[in-house]
């Protein structure tokens, strides 16, 4: 019952996020500054949400925390429907980002708090991969939807919202109860002393570094490919709709198998040949300039993507261990996502050198991710890893 609220959760981040995939280009003029401007936004305030969301899951019962976000983020796909302008869309995808950092370390304190460590990659990948349909629904909602309206979209989105935050906000609140009493104020002065010490850190920045390129690439390709989309690829907006699908797909199918390969295998040998395939695949991407030949290409990287980014997860979720504080995944989520703030805004303008150099930056940040990852120790020991945390 837990789990698959927590990936209704998922479900409902992933689908409001990405109802607006294909819809940017129609709504920022398709300049790939303001694109790139707007989804760094979102980035902007979920790295300091995701600290707060892990101090709050300590400090009062996760369930609640995760109910309140819910709420919130249904007020901003209500926001959607009336912003048109480039600033409030770019205010709108911040409120956005800050919801979805609140989410994030109730989802993995609930999951990982409640798994068996032989069953942690499957109840990760179940949540995520359930959760991850989202991706499927929203690029759908958005391009088909959007030629009867760009609210449209939104107001289906937030129908969705609305169910789910009423179902966890009936069932989840008192999953975890909270042990921390320790005022908010002095957590979260604590938490920025700890996120300073973590980046000095090299065990734990080997937990997130993998993370971190993982969704460097995902905010860069959620602002590239609707604009790599129609001016290359020639797609409109039902085609550049379907490539996010095709994520979304590659999402729901590939974490529950990687999930299990997590549980079996070393995840930082998982990693390395991830990271390797990755960087072939961007390097290819750039290359077809027709949609159909681009389609497979971009299918196979992004089930290399999924599969990353379990055992990304796994990678972080076994190093920090069952019963650990909700501020240590919130501070995980905050230094991963870090790269998300800068990638967009600071990739997107190589498009306008070449259409191909976005995908080449991406493939050269996966190397230097993986070259750091190997440099500062994949598999710290456990005691090491405890000090850190």
């Amino acid at each position: 019952m837990r789990l698959g609220l927590l990936a209704i959760a998922v479900f409902t981040a992933n689908l409001g996020l990405s109802v607006i995939f294909p819809l940017v280009p129609h709504l920022a003029a398709a300049d790939p500054r303001a694109v790139g401007w707007i989804f760094s936004c979102y980035a902007l305030t979920l790295v300091p949400a995701q600290i707060l969301g892990g101090v709050l899951a300590d400090r009062h019962e996760p369930g609640r925390i995760l109910a309140l976000a819910l709420w919130l983020y249904l007020a901003t796909l209500l926001g959607f429907v009336v912003s048109r302008s480039v600033p409030s869309l770019m205010i709108n995808r911040a409120i956005e980002g800050f919801a979805v950092g609140l989410v994030v370390p109730q989802v993995m304190k609930l999951t990982v708090n409640g798994a068996p460590p032989d069953r942690l990659g499957r109840s990760i990948g179940f949540v995520m991969g359930t959760g991850g349909l989202g991706f499927i629904v929203g690029p759908v909602l958005g391009s088909v939807l959007a030629p009867y309206g760009l609210a449209l979209p939104f107001l289906a989105a937030a129908v969705v919202a609305g169910i789910s935050a009423v179902c966890v906000s009936l069932n989840l609140p008192d999953a975890i109860p909270s042990r921390d009493d320790t005022s908010l104020g002095a957590l979260l002065r604590d938490e920025g002393a700890r996120l300073v010490e973590k980046l000095r850190t090299p065990s734990f920045l080997a937990l997130v570094l993998p993370l971190m390129a993982l969704k460097m690439n995902f905010a860069t390709l959620q602002a590239d490919l609707p604009v790599f989309g129609a001016q290359v690829l020639g797609a409109g907006l039902k085609a550049v709709g379907a490539l996010f699908v095709v994520t979304a797909v590659s999402y729901g199918v590939m974490q529950p198998l990687a999930g299990r390969a997590a549980d079996r295998l070393p995840t930082t040998t998982l990693l390395t040949g991830t990271f390797f395939v990755l960087a072939a695949l961007l390097l290819t991407l750039g290359i077809p300039h027709s949609y159909w030949l681009f389609l497979p290409l971009y299918a196979l990287f992004s089930l290399a993507q999924s599969a990353g980014i379990l055992f990304a997860l796994k990678h972080l979720g076994a190093g920090i261990g069952e019963g650990v504080n909700g501020r240590a995944f919130g501070l995980a989520s905050a230094i991963a996502d870090t790269g998300m703030i800068l990638a967009p805004s600071a990739v997107m303008p190589l498009y306008a050198w070449r259409h191909e150099a976005p995908f080449w930056a991406l493939a050269a940040i996966a190397l230097v991710a993986l070259l750091a990852f190997r440099r500062l120790g994949a598999a710290p020991r456990l005691e090491a890893l405890n000090e850190a945390l």
